[in-house]
């Protein structure tokens, strides 16, 4: 959970304010301000508050388009699991 939570102000911080505890984790970030800007802002606050580097194939707003993705994302950098 503290990951989600993580997660959650990090989206207040790169895309902008927004009740982000309440967006359903399977939402469309989107449809919350998300675009591509503001993507790469999140991956690269996701790289820091985490430790992880994001491949150049998982870069994109596919790769990080619901609280979900974003999650398992990190997760699977973090266990080695990505599959690219």
């Amino acid at each position: 959970m503290e990951l989600e939570t993580t997660v959650r102000r990090l989206l207040g911080e790169t895309v902008g304010p927004h009740d982000w505890m309440s967006v359903p984790a399977k939402e469309d970030l989107r449809r919350y301000g998300m675009n591509s800007l503001n993507c790469i802002r999140l991956v690269v606050a996701l790289e820091e508050a985490f430790d992880i580097e994001v491949p150049p194939q998982r870069l994109g707003i596919r790769f990080v388009s619901t609280i979900d993705d974003i999650c398992d994302l990190i997760q699977n950098i973090q266990s080695g699991t990505l599959m690219i």
